[in-house]
């Protein structure tokens, strides 16, 4: 049986989750959900359903988004 797992993350306060997700997208071809569709604004949401060495690619994108941020 396949399973799935997901996280929030909070952002920075003040921080748009909406705007950080939709520039992580352009910039690192990465995609996360902005807390608010959740009822959580501030926070973004990591699903981890690939292989492990997609999701490690993917976090460290995240980092490199996040440091230039």
């Amino acid at each position: 049986a396949a399973g799935s797992m997901f996280m929030m993350v909070k952002l920075p306060d003040g921080c748009d989750d909406v705007a950080w997700c939709e520039g992580l997208m352009q910039q690192e071809n990465v995609l996360c959900l902005p807390g608010t569709i959740f009822e959580m604004p501030g926070y973004f949401r990591i699903v981890y359903v690939a292989p492990s060495a997609v999701v490690v690619e993917a976090c460290q994108r995240i980092l490199a988004y996040a440091a230039s941020h």
